[in-house]
């Protein structure tokens, strides 16, 4: 929500449609038709949950999309994506790469015996806590 406050008061005059949804729904199609029958030269994709983004690149598939979509950071750390879809699309990605970061990963996954699912929020939260801890 607050990513999508940000884009459309940045971007208002370019912004066709603004529609949100919520992360269980079953299915997206009546919000994509909205979007769809504006003909917009883009779609700015701000997932709110890791369900969301697979059903409706799905649905996006099924009603044979074309218009370019913009992922923020959150869509580009799913296991999934818009090329996965047959969809066109970029993503915006916050990815660390250091050495200390990639110690972190495998000290995540060993203690808690699964891959982390927002690895990115993930890290920071760990040094915010490391760093509370200290005072």
């Amino acid at each position: 929500s607050s990513v999508a406050q940000i884009i459309k008061k940045d971007l208002d005059d370019k912004i066709i449609i603004a529609e949100s949804f919520q992360a269980q729904q079953s299915s997206y199609k009546a919000e994509l038709t909205k979007i769809i029958s504006k003909n917009p030269e883009a779609i700015i994709f701000i997932p709110v949950s890791d369900f969301a983004p697979e059903v409706i690149m799905k649905e996006m598939q099924s009603l044979r999309l074309k218009v370019p979509i913009i992922g923020e950071v959150n869509l580009c750390d799913y296991k999934t994506s818009p090329a996965k879809y047959g969809l066109k699309g970029v993503c915006l990605k916050a990815s660390l790469e250091s050495e200390a970061y990639k110690k972190f990963i495998e000290k995540y996954k060993h203690k808690n015996q699964r891959e982390a699912q927002y690895p990115f929020y993930d890290a920071l939260s760990y040094d915010i806590f490391i760093i509370l801890a200290k005072y």
